[in-house]
């Protein structure tokens, strides 16, 4: 390796060193003066040389050390306080030991592991840092230029649910988490806007908090209620109110008369299946019949029994069978007859005036039945089921149905079925396309007459989502006309569900904040 190779500026290698598994670099700043980090005046005059070591990513397999003489000036501005100062580099930051693409690496693995864990798995890339180092660069790396947010999304999480709070702040155009405060309350997020003068929109949820905490800060930033939650409390109100109309769940389909129909019509399905065989085979007996057509083929071209079999591979006598046979052959059971089956139109009439078996079992009895009361009993079982056989939908598949943007043939066939049967489900179902459409195509215009013609209704449910949108009907309105929702700020939050899962829920605050923060810049 060449010495002169090192791709660090603004320094020389004066010597390599090997030894065991670390390369040693020795160099040597070679910078001939130095702006004080105070003042900004350049100075020429040298105070002293120091050395400071420095670890670096490793090179060819390899930890990597570098041994750095670095300058110390004197400040010759007889106004600056500071007098003396060490000279800076642009590959490492002041008073740190780890350069900067070491540090980047570093941060890379710990975005999304434990500090424990990053520090095992350096090893393997021979650097040797321990956890609480690890820790100690993830909160120093935060830098936050307040000047560049002007459009910010807001959105509450849980530390610990029905415990402890906090918010989310992240910027709506670079989609970069800013911030993270603990609390949800009116003053928390009041203290936190004022730091930010030039904010201009935020997009949050229907939280009366963040609205009165906005509204109070400054009443000249725009507030976007989020379209998703919008929608969403739509949905949960109709649930209620088909909940309470119709129940959890719903009748979409009775059985059919087929399904109804007593085991007589069975057996004359079967009578009828007799009598059409060549049109209804199975495949086992097709191949079958098949077979017996190629038997007679060969017997027409003159062959013997004998010859036949031998050809087909075949016993002679299934080969005479077969010769003989005029239609195909199968071995299907025709249906049972049994004690019942002279009685079953009595039953049906008997049924219609009393379902008690017992008194069923006794008339018949009179009139000559000389079978056991269980086949009675059994029999009566087989006709509830049938007569009660209907297809039931429960109330999230009806949801489901209704509310969604996109659904399946069989569910479109489910909604024409509930649309035309069920008045309250199919208002429900128009209630909820004609906002979704507002929403969608920014109709801001039939916003107000949507809202009249709802509370001519007078449906409770219903109207609670109407008082909803009432009260925020600025942001409500901001919301069909801006693009920006919280649906950004929605992901970020499960990003830090699954941090939170990793840090074991011990880490502090700061922690947290920074490492949600940084893992949005890798």
């Amino acid at each position: 390796m060449n010495n002169n190779d090192m791709i660090f500026p603004d320094i020389k290698i004066i010597n390599v060193n090997e030894y065991k598994d670390i390369i040693y670099y020795v160099a040597e700043s070679v910078k001939k003066s130095c702006k004080c980090p105070n003042c900004g005046t350049i100075s020429l005059r040298m105070h002293s040389k120091h050395l400071r070591t420095i670890k670096d990513i490793s090179q060819i397999g390899k930890k990597t050390i570098i041994k750095l003489i670095e300058h110390k000036y004197f400040c010759d501005n007889p106004k600056c306080e500071r007098k003396i100062f060490t000279e800076t580099f642009d590959f490492i930051d002041t008073k740190q030991r780890i350069t900067k693409r070491a540090i980047e690496l570093i941060l890379s693995f710990a975005m999304f592991m434990s500090a424990e864990q990053t520090s095992k798995i350096l090893k393997k890339y021979f650097i040797d840092i321990s956890p609480d180092t690890i820790l100690n660069i993830i909160k120093n790396k935060i830098n936050i230029e307040q000047k560049e947010v002007n459009k910010i999304g807001i959105d509450d999480f849980s530390f610990k649910k029905r415990q402890r709070y906090g918010t989310v702040i992240c910027d709506l155009e670079s989609h970069k988490i800013i911030d993270i405060i603990e609390g949800r309350d009116l003053e928390s997020i009041k203290e936190w806007l004022s730091k930010y003068n030039n904010i201009e929109i935020i997009s949050r949820d229907g939280s009366y908090t963040y609205s009165g905490a906005i509204t109070q800060t400054d009443d000249r930033i725009i507030q976007i209620t989020d379209r998703f939650h919008l929608i969403k409390n739509l949905i949960e109100d109709v649930k209620e109110y088909i909940k309470k109309e119709y129940g959890t769940r719903i009748i979409i389909d009775e059985a059919s008369n087929k399904e109804n129909q007593c085991n007589t019509d069975n057996d004359d399905k079967v009578n009828e299946e007799s009598d059409n065989e060549e049109q209804s085979l199975t495949i086992s007996e097709q191949k079958k019949w098949e077979l017996i057509q190629k038997v007679k083929e060969l017997k027409e071209q003159g062959l013997t029994d004998s010859k036949i079999a031998i050809e087909l591979n075949l016993d002679r006598r299934t080969v005479k069978k077969y010769r003989l046979a005029d239609k195909p052959i199968n071995h299907r059971r025709s249906k049972k007859k049994t004690i019942l089956d002279s009685y079953k139109d009595e039953i049906a009439n008997i049924y219609e005036k009393t379902k008690i078996a017992k008194k069923i079992y006794e008339i018949l009895k009179e009139k000559g039945y000389k079978g056991s009361y269980s086949t009675i009993k059994n029999y009566i079982k087989e006709l509830e089921k049938n007569k009660k056989k209907r297809k039931f939908i429960n109330i999230n598949k009806i949801m489901k149905i209704i509310s969604a943007n996109k659904i399946s043939d069989e569910e479109k066939k489910i909604l024409e079925i509930i649309i035309e049967k069920y008045e309250g489900i199919k208002l429900m179902y128009k209630i909820i396309n004609e906002f979704k459409d507002i929403i969608k195509n920014r109709k801001i215009e039939k916003l107000e007459g949507y809202i009249k013609n709802i509370k001519k209704l007078k449906i409770k449910e219903i109207n609670r989502f109407i008082e909803g949108i009432e009260k925020d009907k600025e942001a409500v309105k901001n919301a069909i006309l801006y693009r920006y929702s919280n649906g950004l700020i929605e992901g970020i939050i499960n990003k830090l569900k699954t941090i939170k899962r990793q840090m074991y829920g011990r880490a502090s605050l700061i922690l947290l904040r920074n490492k949600l923060i940084l893992s949005t810049d890798l």
